[in-house]
């Protein structure tokens, strides 16, 4: 059978032994490479084809030349997952610019949750963001290119979508044109941009029911987020809000947060949050409500996290927790593993 590096037969036994070896060594990292895919593709499978070949071939020539076997390969390095806690090779794993290591399934589903809730994009890990770019090679290709299409979407703090209730897609900011128009990708409609409804010629149309749920709002002492404009009603907690859209306000005055003086919470509210508190730890309600007087919040990078066994909800991400939760000591807030390092 004729093999295919035959440019080594001119060249000393030590040389084309050296030639080889790294051959070889490009061949196992393509392998390594190759078994984060969950789907191949079809040029990738004929990838895989070609490189089996060649590597059938460089091993009958080392036959034919009698060259001694390569040393075996190192063992490839183990981290352990700060999501779920496995030990993965690190063909498999994503270093976050903090030192964290997550495996490709919690690092997908980082991404994926992402896109489902907004509190949580874009994926962090001590607070800093994941850059897409970097970890988009780690993530299923299905996740992959669902982040891709709305990440546009989700970094737009001035969103249009589309007027048409059978369609209300999501209006890039190439279809958005001058005199307040936007034109729909998908089904080709204009919408305004100063009220949301249909294009339409002179002042926008009044929006009765838009209307009657603001004034029932400001009756009930409900507050609107100034960026996104959406309804806040706050039920327990303090008044500092952070909105779907990120933006940080007040409660009571709608006021960018910490540029006003209005108390940071309501006695009634910090009760209710000191009696949920005092009921899941099997403390004292006043002694807890004192405690979040002192400090009903902590800032990213200051939670005091403590491993505590049981079932719990987070509150990050609302999950139910079947085996353990992270629990604050300073401010009494709660989170899964993945959640506790993202806030």
């Amino acid at each position: 059978m004729a093999t295919a590096p035959t440019f080594l037969d001119d060249l000393d036994d030590e040389t084309a032994q050296l030639i080889l070896n790294m051959q070889l060594e490009d061949i196992a990292n393509d392998e390594a490479a190759e078994a984060s895919w969950r789907r191949p593709s079809r040029k990738q499978r004929d990838h895989q084809f070609a490189r089996q070949l060649y590597e059938e071939e460089l091993a009958l020539y080392r036959l034919q030349r009698d060259l001694p076997e390569p040393p075996p390969a190192p063992e490839p390095e183990l981290f352990e997952c700060c999501a779920c806690g496995e030990s993965n090779s690190s063909e498999k794993d994503y270093t976050a610019q903090c030192g964290h290591h997550y495996c490709t399934d919690c690092l997908t589903g980082l991404f994926a949750a992402a896109m489902k809730d907004e509190r949580l994009y874009p994926p962090r890990c001590c607070t800093r963001a994941i850059p897409f770019p970097i970890a988009r090679r780690y993530l299923t290709r299905e996740i992959e290119a669902a982040f891709a299409d709305k990440k546009e979407e989700l970094d737009d703090a001035d969103r249009h979508y589309c007027c048409v209730p059978t369609c209300s897609a999501y209006i890039p900011r190439d279809h958005r044109f001058v005199f307040d128009t936007a034109r729909c990708p998908f089904c080709q409609e204009y919408t305004c941009t100063k009220c949301n409804s249909a294009a339409h010629t002179g002042h926008c149309p009044v929006d009765k029911g838009l209307e009657e749920v603001i004034e029932a709002g400001r009756e009930e002492g409900w507050q609107r987020c100034q960026r996104c404009k959406r309804m806040i009603e706050l039920t327990i907690g303090c008044n500092h809000i952070t909105c779907v859209c990120r933006a940080e306000f007040c409660y009571v005055c709608g006021a960018k947060w910490k540029s006003c003086r209005c108390p940071q919470f309501d006695e009634a509210r910090l009760l209710e949050r000191a009696q949920e508190v005092a009921g899941r730890e099997g403390a004292n309600v006043a002694q807890v409500a004192e405690e979040l007087r002192g400090r009903h919040e902590c800032e990213p990078g200051e939670h005091q996290y403590r491993f505590t066994p049981g079932a719990f909800t987070c509150d990050g991400c609302n999950l139910a927790m079947t085996q353990f939760i992270y629990r604050c000591t300073a401010c009494h807030g709660q989170k899964c593993s993945r959640c506790r390092r993202h806030f």
